[in-house]
């Protein structure tokens, strides 16, 4: 399965210096969402039939949670027809589309490992001689997982 890593612009009610999102939920057709802002944490509420985020969360499975910042919104989302249909209706709210493989999304076991004993205090080294592999090896595995994880960023 294909995943699509999507760039959009914020709706206008969003607040311009939102810099995370902290999630949404959908409630009588209306989509709340919770940002962090240099002010503290500020709902937004709309009815949001324009909104790119409401229609892609109707028609295809969306990855992690998306994030905001600089006016911008980024998720990713389960590559379909119907997907395709809605980023194609959107014209310029989308700014940028990326086409990713599974494997470019998900965290194998050995790629989850080695992050969290690199978070433990772990180095190449150490984690080589446990894995009975080189440090070279090694470093790729971290650097494809770092890869992973900034997907999300």
């Amino acid at each position: 399965m294909q995943f699509l890593k999507i760039s959009a612009r914020t709706c206008d009610l969003v607040p311009p210096d939102a810099d995370g999102h902290l999630g949404f939920k959908i409630n009588n057709g209306r989509v709340y969402h919770l940002l962090h802002t240099p002010r503290g944490v500020e709902i937004v509420s709309a009815k949001c039939e324009n909104c790119v985020l409401y229609k892609l969360l109707a028609v295809g499975h969306v990855v992690g949670t998306p994030t905001v910042g600089r006016g911008k919104i980024k998720l990713i989302v389960s590559n379909t027809k119907n997907v395709r249909r809605i980023i194609a209706a959107s014209g310029l709210q989308i700014l940028r589309v990326e086409v990713l493989e599974h494997r470019d999304v998900f965290l194998t076991p050995r790629q989850s490992d080695v992050l969290i004993q690199m978070s433990r205090g772990h180095n190449l080294a150490s984690l080589a001689r446990k894995y009975g592999v080189s440090k070279t090896a090694v470093y790729k595995l971290f650097k494809k997982a770092l890869k992973k994880v900034a997907n999300f960023a």
